[in-house]
């Protein structure tokens, strides 16, 4: 390999690297902040925003993204949120465009099922027989607590050779509306193990939860989500979607891209009908940064949750093996650590078009969010880290410069090259 072909990862370091050197200034309190489009905008002149925003801009060019938006916001400040490449031809993406964040909405879910415990309507140690669930696939013994942390043993229904994540995109019937029925018997396989005796991630646990909570409640997950968390916390710009839900014309969708066809070329898929994956998911949402890193601040920061059930939501099974870049998972959050120097935890997201991260830093009380509009992992992975990496480099300046220098040197370089080796292939 060419010096110049890491030239790129070096860029990035120089760009990160300067944000040791912005100076404070007072900060805007998220209380009192009106999330108007316009002031929205606003966010963009705050410290290091010029910076901030050519990290991303600098990514997006050279891992030739389609669109990305991300936040940042910091003890409660709204700190900054961006944007760069664009939703479709001549439409830029812009900071109030939602994003489909699928599987951060188990996030919301099992936030929603931690509540109804706080309640007493339900135990996280019942059964889910209590809920007449269970088969010859599903133990009926099987808690809510091993479903929310993955160590149910469930079959992941995403996994089956017929389920329209492992086909050929442009075979999956669009307009299907599934069933849980059919989720649970035709997508269902043989459990991973026993119990509560491992780990292995199974959005099926999810589904369960699904059916759960809306027993328990008598009404949907989308209609509690959008009572409890999104309307007292004014997010206006997340919805949690249900079959034949019409998004509020003033809401505006990204336009998620895909290599439909298998060309090698993206394609704008979002045309497509959305009823497959809204009916398969146990808790559909869109959401913009901004709204994200929000919600991730209200949460990790205790306002949503007692101290004692986001104790529990925080108590890490480890490992959690098989699904990088995740160290830990624990009731519907997961925990990813940067070569051990830095901790984050919250949730990512994958779907065709979109991916997602929402991350919290607690040593900096500091969230993160990183949306994009198509399925790049290494752009969505490098901006992502370069964002937390600019961040923990703001708050400690100069202490353990010289290990996080050396951290992101060959964090950057590493991609890089994997990068240029797959091209060469």
């Amino acid at each position: 390999m060419k010096k110049s072909d890491l030239l790129p990862g070096h860029l990035i370091i120089a760009a990160t690297l300067v944000l040791i050197g912005c100076k404070t200034s007072e900060p805007l309190d998220v209380n009192e902040y009106v999330w108007s489009e316009t002031q929205v905008q606003s966010a963009h002149v705050l410290p290091c925003s010029r910076i901030l925003q050519a990290v991303i801009d600098l990514n997006t060019w050279i891992f030739r993204g389609q669109g990305v938006s991300a936040a940042v916001i910091i003890k409660d400040h709204v700190y900054w949120t961006g944007t760069s490449g664009y939703s479709e031809p001549g439409k830029p993406v812009d900071t109030n465009m939602l994003f489909n964040i699928g599987s951060i909405g188990k996030n919301f879910l099992a936030t929603l099922i931690l509540q109804l415990a706080e309640e007493g309507r339900l135990s996280l140690d019942d059964p889910v027989a209590k809920w007449g669930l269970g088969s010859s696939s599903i133990d009926k013994n099987i808690t809510i607590r091993q479903l929310l942390n993955h160590t149910s043993g469930i079959f992941d229904w995403v996994s089956h050779n017929q389920s329209p994540y492992r086909i050929p995109y442009q075979q999956i019937e669009y307009e299907k509306e599934w069933t849980q029925e059919e989720i649970l018997v035709k997508l269902g396989g043989k459990p991973y193990f026993s119990p509560g005796n491992s780990w292995h991630y199974s959005t099926t646990n999810y589904n369960l939860l699904n059916i759960i909570a809306e027993k328990t409640t008598g009404t949907t997950v989308s209609a509690e989500i959008r009572n409890r968390f999104l309307q007292p916390l004014g997010l206006d710009h997340t919805i949690s979607v249900d079959v034949g839900t019409t998004i509020p014309s003033q809401l505006n969708i990204v336009h998620g891209w895909f290599d439909a066809d298998g060309d090698g070329e993206n394609e704008d898929i979002s045309g497509d009908s959305r009823n497959w994956f809204t009916s398969l998911s146990p808790n559909m949402m869109y959401a913009s940064a901004i709204d994200l890193a929000r919600w991730s601040q209200a949460l990790y920061e205790g306002r949503i949750l007692t101290e004692t059930s986001l104790g529990q939501m925080l108590n890490f099974h480890r490992p959690a093996s098989g699904e990088p870049p995740l160290t830990g998972y624990g009731l519907g959050t997961g925990e990813i650590t940067v070569k051990g120097l830095i901790r984050s935890y919250g949730h990512l997201g994958l779907h065709y078009g979109n991916m997602s991260a929402m991350l919290y830093l607690p040593n900096f009380r500091t969230s993160i969010v990183v949306l994009t509009n198509g399925n790049n992992r290494v752009f969505q992975y490098v901006i992502s880290l370069n964002l937390l990496i600019a961040i923990a480099l703001r708050q400690v300046r100069y202490f353990f410069y010289l290990a996080v220098l050396i951290l992101i040197f060959f964090a950057s370089s590493k991609i890089w090259k994997h990068k240029v080796r797959s091209q060469e292939k």
